[in-house]
């Protein structure tokens, strides 16, 4: 179904403008549901890197999900939709961006629930600065946490979340 050429053994190797073509010569309406696979230019589908649960391109840099222990670092902070890498889950530090409390699980990945500093607060699982971040948290507690988040967000264990990107989406 959906098949616009065949070749001499019956396989299909070209789907119509509506279908994408598996590896296995099958016509799917999306390739993410093969799992780990992504449409290239062609209309084909792509196996993703091993590091991605799933992604938006081939290389390591374009995953859109991370297995379980991984949390998505986008490449380029304003543009969710180019990807980015699966680095490793939350762990405990101090200082400037350590964080004390790795308690907020999403998909199976620790983020962070409090920070290490007092004037800083978890957003999108990671510490930030309350100065440099102020659009995120509307009342941090001084602790190293939020207490309520600014539209767009939802708070989480004492972070803020984006609800339009990893991992709040």
């Amino acid at each position: 179904a959906g098949c616009a050429k065949c070749s001499d053994e019956g396989v299909c190797v070209e789907c119509d403008s509506s279908k994408y073509l598996t590896p296995t010569g099958q016509c799917v309406d999306k390739c993410e549901k093969l799992g780990s696979y992504y449409a290239d230019g062609q209309r084909v589908c792509q196996p993703c890197d091993p590091s991605c649960a799933s992604c938006v391109g081939a290389s390591a840099n374009q995953c859109s999900a991370c297995p379980a222990g991984k949390v998505l670092q986008y490449t380029t902070e304003g543009a969710p939709e180019n990807g980015g890498s699966c680095v490793d889950e939350c762990t405990p530090g101090t200082g400037a961006g350590g964080c004390e409390t790795c308690g907020a699980v999403i998909g199976g990945s620790r983020y962070c629930s409090r920070c290490s500093t007092s004037s800083e607060y978890p957003v999108n699982g990671v510490c930030k600065a309350s100065t440099a971040r102020a659009g995120e948290c509307q009342t941090p507690d001084n602790k190293g946490g939020c207490t309520m988040c600014a539209t767009g967000y939802f708070l989480l264990d004492g972070g803020c979340y984006q609800t339009s990107r990893q991992p709040g989406s």
